[in-house]
């Protein structure tokens, strides 16, 4: 799990990323604005763009939160 500066979170969690377009409010989706600078960033999960995709290598991060 990756540390983060989102005020309302202390560890962020992504073992998948990207979406597919379902409705016209998909049109304004601000995570695939995102996915966009971390792409051009160099961040290997965002190689593809806002393509769907599992990242299981992820799954084995999660601990027991108590």
């Amino acid at each position: 799990m990756g540390e983060t500066k989102i005020e309302w979170a202390t560890k962020v969690w992504n073992p998948v990323t990207g979406c597919s377009h379902v409705s016209p409010g998909c049109d304004n989706c601000y995570a695939e604005v995102f996915t966009k600078r971390l792409r051009a960033m160099g961040m290997e999960k965002y190689a593809e763009g806002f393509k769907s995709r599992q990242h299981p290598d992820k799954l084995a991060e999660v601990k027991e939160v108590k």
